[in-house]
């Protein structure tokens, strides 16, 4: 409630402003749908080796000449080794891994959850193109950075000790909750406190009534300062003969850990054909995943129904605009408790 009464209490000009909320957010699992990916991986596995969920919700007084925002940021990104992929879906459905093959192991995870705020000044560079740079205080409460990797190999089906005939593993992460049972050993470390900032930046293009281009980036640069990070760091290596194990490292707290934001960001186009239809695309992209969309609207009055196409994961939805309201749905099945793809947005706007 504190930041909400900032938010009203920035003094802005005495003309009418306007309030909005954004909320936004996407998911995207090659291996098993989002769904089983959560949950223990019981779906259908088809293989991949990313996997993402990011979102955004922001509550913005505009004004002529600058925004001010509240703001919840989420990014989760996962990248693993094919064959990562492959062990632990055999795990997780009880299924006999390949003996006399080494598997490539290696996980790299980034996580991280913020609240903060923004002050965004708004120039008119030229007719038709408006730049916006965002520069966000951020309050971190939510931490996973790092990863594992190394290999193993099996000399019988099974995942018990016995069925190795050797593994190798290197793991070095910081974390806000232990991630790998790490209370099991007794650690149970206080959550850390987090501070950062970051920068965004949006440009909009409208050369005339019947075309658009926008391009938003978040994050273009971005760091979360963590105090008192609990860190994992081990190297485990195992043979079966001659028997032989050896493991090394410490569960500690850093009394300093930097993360860095990763950039994420989106490019849309539109072009009006007629006083009826429009045509747009939009490209979305973050570390590892590009993903291309093209639409077809149609309007009705101040109505605007869009149909979304994403080739590269067969994603389907639809979109609805209104002055002052926005919302997408888009998805690779109707059931998405199958679904590998989805997306989801919803945006409102007043006079304040």
């Amino acid at each position: 409630m504190a930041l909400a009464g900032l938010l009203l209490a920035v003094p802005l000009s005495a003309a009418a402003a306007d309030l909005s909320l954004h909320i936004d957010a996407d998911g995207y699992a090659e291996p098993v749908s989002i769904q089983d990916f959560t949950h223990h991986w019981q779906g259908r596995f088809s293989g991949g080796r990313h996997a993402f969920l990011q979102g955004r919700a922001e509550l913005t007084r505009r004004d002529v000449g600058q925004e001010v925002s509240l703001l919840w940021r989420y990014d989760y990104l996962l990248d693993f080794t094919p064959d990562t992929a492959e062990l632990y879906n055999a795990y997780a459905k009880g299924l006999a891994p390949d003996t006399g093959r080494a598997y490539g192991l290696g996980v790299t995870a980034r996580y991280s959850e913020a609240l903060g705020v923004r002050w965004s000044p708004v120039f008119q560079w030229r007719p038709g193109l408006t730049v916006t740079p965002g520069f966000n205080l951020l309050q971190g409460y939510k931490l996973t950075d790092g990863g594992l990797g190394g290999s193993a190999r099996f000399r019988q089906p099974g995942f018990s000790g016995a069925d190795f005939q050797g593994a190798d593993l290197a793991v070095d992460y910081h974390y806000d909750e232990p991630q790998l049972y790490e209370e099991k050993l007794g650690w149970h470390p206080r959550n850390p406190d987090g501070w950062g900032y970051s920068l965004d930046l949006r440009a909009d293009w409208r050369p005339d009534d019947r075309r658009s281009l926008t391009l938003q980036l978040y994050d273009v640069y971005g760091r979360l300062h963590w105090r008192q990070a609990p860190r994992t760091q081990y190297q485990f290596d195992y043979q079966a003969v001659p028997a032989a194990h050896q493991l090394t490292g410490q569960l500690a707290t850093d009394t300093h850990y930097t993360q860095v934001l990763p950039m994420r960001g989106r490019l849309s186009g539109d072009y009006r054909l007629n006083e009826r239809w429009q045509a747009g695309w939009q490209l979305d992209a973050n570390r590892y995943v590009r993903l291309g969309q093209v639409s077809a609207g149609y309007s009705v009055g101040a109505w605007t129904g869009s149909l979304l196409w994403e080739p590269q994961t067969g994603a389907l939805g639809v979109a609805l605009a209104h002055p002052g309201f926005r919302c997408r749905w888009l998805a690779d099945s109707l059931n998405t408790n199958r679904a590998r793809r989805l997306g989801i947005s919803l945006a409102a706007e007043t006079s304040w």
